[in-house]
């Protein structure tokens, strides 16, 4: 009988053994980059599991990945599996050197691009603010 071990995931040093589990954090050039990222690290399972995903808004954008096991304790191969993947679209999508998604996320339409529905005029705006101070 051969007896073969599977490897376990190889997975990023960023991410820190907890107790509770697994934490990975990226910081971002600001809030709607951290978020539209988190938009995207959503969609990545392990057969049903995903990541706690926390975003923050204080020190630009952060956004932190928790991984844990709600039937045991530390760390399983459930969560080295999902934190392979998971570094797999970080290093596809993440431009370490900006703090941010690279350009095929982060592409923000210029205000040409957006729909006349979409858009406010200065006395729009103005109007709305008077009548929220009030």
């Amino acid at each position: 009988m051969s007896t073969s071990r599977r490897r376990r995931p190889t997975i990023s040093p960023d991410w820190v053994r907890r107790p509770y589990g697994l934490v990975r954090q990226l910081r971002f050039r600001d809030f709607p980059c951290a978020l539209r990222f988190a938009s995207l690290i959503g969609g990545v399972d392990d057969f049903g599991r995903h990541p706690d995903i926390c975003v923050s808004g204080e020190t630009g954008g952060t956004l932190r990945l928790t991984l844990s096991s709600p039937r045991h304790s530390g760390i399983t191969e459930q969560e080295l599996r999902l934190a392979a993947r998971l570094d797999a679209v970080i290093a596809e999508h993440y431009d370490f050197e900006f703090g941010a998604p690279r350009m095929s996320l982060a592409a923000e339409r210029p205000s040409s691009q957006v729909p006349d529905g979409e858009r406010q005029d200065a006395s729009e705006v103005e109007r709305e603010s008077s009548l929220l101070a009030a």
